[in-house]
């Protein structure tokens, strides 16, 4: 019954492991970008071309932590079908532009949050032509909704969620997980933004 339970408690110990493992990929701006990070909240938001509209719509479900500097949101654009992978160059422009835009768009919640930052360098976009980043986040196939993952500062998975009805669980596990995370010092935001 020991030998059982030790290798029980092996398996778990390695699934645990395995599970906390960095997934890396590139961002849309060349930015090695670590999916799962440690020390922060991370909520990957799943998109394709079909599910455009509700994936700006699913982003804004986080708009309250916006500006938190332990908070990032991030896109995967599910790319592995798309002819956009003929014109990678300017699909790349198209979502940069984009970026743009939506750093102009959460800039209030920076400055409700006191963080006087530039939202730009906090946004990330994963456009994901070769199934770099969707395989690794267990999304093997094209996806016919948005799904969101949030990560906790442990790097580990801390839900899934395929149904914008969730919007006040998602939340309140993201306000939850930010909880025990101290902020930066402000003065030091103050000073970037100068």
């Amino acid at each position: 019954m020991k030998a059982f339970l030790a290798i029980l408690f092996l398996a778990g110990s390695l699934l645990g492991t395995l599970q906390a493992q960095p997934i890396e990929v590139s961002d849309v701006d060349g930015e090695r970008v670590t999916l799962n990070r440690k020390g922060g909240v991370t909520a990957v938001i799943y998109s394709n071309a079909a599910v455009q509209k509700e994936t700006r719509a699913t982003a804004k479900f986080f708009d309250p932590f916006h500006g938190h500097p332990a908070f990032r949101g991030i896109v995967v654009v599910d790319l592995r079908k798309s002819v956009a992978g003929w014109v990678k160059g300017m699909t790349l422009s198209i979502i940069r532009s984009d970026l743009e835009k939506e750093a102009l768009r959460v800039k209030p919640f920076y400055m409700k949050n006191g963080n006087l930052g530039d939202p730009r360098a906090d946004l990330s976009v994963i456009a994901d032509f070769k199934g770099e980043a969707c395989p690794a986040l267990g999304w093997p196939n094209e996806l016919k909704q948005v799904e969101v993952i949030v990560y906790g500062p442990d790097g580990k998975e801390a839900g899934r969620w395929q149904k914008d009805k969730d919007v006040e669980v998602i939340r309140a596990v993201v306000k939850k997980l930010l909880e025990g995370l101290p902020p930066e010092k402000k003065e030091k935001d103050a000073k970037v933004a100068e």
